[in-house]
């Protein structure tokens, strides 16, 4: 009882210091803002509401996942940047750094947030006498999976460890490295799918099953989504282990009585200093295998002329710097947005023809493509791939149409919507609906190939589907052999 009591002041103080700083941000960039500040108002101001919407009922995974990426790649980081001076990584083209400059940047970003704020107060108005789900868990696990869960259970976390100390070795799928290993019938994307959310979907979908078997194992059984988590380190990404933890804290924020029922106190305690302990374990890991593996000068200056990477790396000073500044400048500067609208305003070329031919690109051109011909792009060679990336608000701003935008991130927001409502309707394990949203949102706000966002689209449609199919039609075929679930 006096744990409520208190948590019924500490919550609203922090939140009420949380907007106290946020407002004191604010108030110094418009100080320091060049352009229209009554613009630049419209801009915190959609973002913030933007932000704001993923609180009210019914929640959505998905919503919240994207507003919080738009939020920190576009807002967090332009009141950052002019207010406390925190540089903008990504280049920006021909982009000036004057008043009209910001203002022709900041247009198109309004845009995209009016849109995604219409579909989801659409989306409110429609569906607020949703009835909440009683559990995060959904349907029973399937009879085979009962029969042979020791089995599964093994193989799976086999094949989770396995996968990731081969990519270690081969680089099936590293970021800003070319695949070491070219698979046969574009079986590499399917590898790269597999990075990306296949194995934390399947890591999800155990954990739904067997925190239904054994309700009392479910922080034990949380180990295993926490270990594929850990285990993409081996993907050279910065961002993959905060969005698989963050997917399974929204769960528990969203089904908190759920949690205090079945996971013990000793295990809460574990996961409240063991998530951020792992994840500066992940990071430092992730520092170190980039500063082995990647150049020494990779990182783009802050102009727009980039270099060319030299043939072999060594771990020097240099490295060492690019490191400290990479963690430095994780929390605001890597997330994608505002520098995207930067280098496509500032462009003369857009049109809606220029447009058409984005959505037609391939992602094997590479450096050769449209955005990084604008944007004054990495370069690469021997074996590196790093590319700017534009995200879906600059790509549909090639259009030089905000209208255009507007429909494209209402369509797209729609889509991310739709696409989390049939994934709880058919599975309805809160775990894996979770990551699929979370996986989705993230493909919209780091959009650098249209193409790729289909074919990923579809990839995650069928997974879904797939893990439907065996959750449902087998288990009704096996019903009458398998034995009952274990209970507490």
């Amino acid at each position: 009882m006096g744990d409520r009591n208190l948590s019924r002041f500490v919550w609203p103080g922090f939140f009420g210091l949380l907007a106290l700083g946020w407002l004191a941000l604010v108030v110094t960039a418009l100080l320091n803002y060049p352009g229209n500040g009554f613009l630049f108002l419209l801009f915190v101001a959609s973002y913030t509401l933007m932000a704001g919407l993923a609180l009210p009922k019914p929640r959505l995974y998905g919503y919240t996942f994207l507003a919080a990426f738009l939020f920190l790649g576009f807002c967090a980081k332009s009141a950052a940047y002019l207010s406390l001076g925190i540089p903008l990584v990504e280049p920006t083209g021909a982009f000036d750094g004057s008043g009209h400059a910001w203002d022709s940047a900041l247009a198109p970003a309004i845009a995209g947030s009016g849109a995604v704020i219409v579909i989801r107060l659409l989306h409110l108005i429609n569906f607020r006498n949703q009835p909440k789900a009683a559990s995060p868990l959904g349907l029973p696990p399937p009879a085979w999976y009962v029969r042979f869960r020791f089995p599964v259970l093994g193989a799976s976390i086999a094949g989770l460890v396995a996968l990731d100390v081969l990519n270690f070795f081969l680089a099936l799928f590293q970021v800003g490295v070319a695949p070491g290993v070219i698979l046969p019938a574009h079986l590499s994307a399917v590898v790269e799918w597999l990075f990306v959310a296949g194995l934390a979907m399947w890591a999800a979908t155990l954990v739904g099953w067997e925190a239904q078997l054994s309700p009392a194992r479910l922080g034990s059984i949380l180990l295993i989504p926490l270990t594929e988590a850990f285990g993409s380190i081996s993907t050279l990404s910065r961002s993959w282990y905060l969005f698989r933890a963050t997917s399974y804290l929204l769960v528990a924020a969203e089904f908190p009585a759920f949690l205090r029922a079945h996971l013990a106190r000793p295990w809460r305690a574990f996961f409240l200093v063991g998530l951020p302990v792992a994840f500066g374990v992940y990071l430092a890991g992730v520092s170190v295998l980039r500063i082995a593996v990647y150049p020494a000068n990779y990182e783009l200056p802050t102009s727009s002329n980039a270099p060319v990477l030299p043939e072999h790396g060594q771990i020097t000073n240099a490295k060492l710097q690019i490191a400290a500044r990479e963690l430095s400048l994780l929390a605001v500067g890597r997330w994608i947005g505002i520098e995207g609208t930067m280098a496509v305003s500032s462009y003369p070329g857009v049109s809606t023809h220029f447009f058409e031919s984005a959505l037609r690109e391939k992602p094997s051109i590479g450096e050769f493509a449209l955005y990084q011909r604008l944007a004054g792009s990495y370069r690469t060679t021997n074996g590196f791939v790093f590319l700017t990336t534009p995200g879906a608000i600059a790509i549909l701003d090639f259009s030089g149409s905000l209208p255009l935008v507007v429909v494209g991130m209402g369509l797209l927001t729609a889509v991310l919507i739709v696409f989390e409502i049939g994934t709880s309707r058919l599975l309805g394990n809160a775990f894996t609906v979770s990551i699929v949203a979370m996986s989705v949102a993230n493909a919209i706000a780091q959009m650098q190939f249209p193409y790729l966002f289909v074919v990923f689209l579809i990839e995650q449609a069928v997974a879904v589907a797939g893990l439907a199919l065996i959750s449902r039609v087998v288990s009704r075929r096996r019903d009458a052999r398998a034995p009952r679930p274990l209970s507490t």
